[in-house]
């Protein structure tokens, strides 16, 4: 399993959050991550390497 931390962001681009998830690859944080209900950008890391950056929830709407 690997550790990988997730980086919840206000309006702002200020840190509100942050949780530590174990996971056995990437696609699995991803889906994890997918179910938290939150508005603003949130980015997932594992040690130095970002796995994925997700912008804030409006601009991923207006993006389809």
């Amino acid at each position: 399993m690997a550790t990988y931390d997730v980086t919840l962001f206000t309006a702002k681009g200020d840190i509100c959050g942050r949780q530590i998830l174990f996971c056995r690859t990437d696609d699995e944080a991803i889906d994890r991550v997918g179910a938290i209900a939150h508005p603003h950008a949130i980015r997932i890391m594992q040690g130095d390497r970002t796995v994925v950056y997700f912008p804030p929830l409006a601009q991923r709407r207006s993006a389809f």
